[in-house]
């Protein structure tokens, strides 16, 4: 198998892709998005706070494909001050 082949498992951890990437591709169906966002949430919280007080860091930019969910849903699911783009 691939995995024993090149040492790499694939695993879903939407808090670490959070955490560690700038652009963040939201991908889900429209009746996943409450509990994903929920799970990210916290990590959310946290970059925004940093980027606020740490002109080195940023926000994510999080760039969604949901359907039939506005801007303004987006932020109450996730946070008042995430940077969302649709598409």
């Amino acid at each position: 198998p691939f995995e024993q082949e090149y040492g790499v498992i694939a695993e879903f951890n939407n808090e670490r892709v959070v955490r560690e990437c700038d652009i963040v591709l939201v991908c889900v169906l429209p009746s996943h998005a409450q509990e994903m966002m929920k799970e990210i949430r916290e990590i959310a919280l946290e970059r925004n706070e940093d980027a606020r007080k740490n002109k080195m860091s940023s926000k994510p930019v999080f760039v969604s494909t949901i359907a039939v969910t506005g801007l303004k849903k987006l932020n109450l699911m996730l946070t008042e001050d995430s940077v969302f783009l649709r598409t």
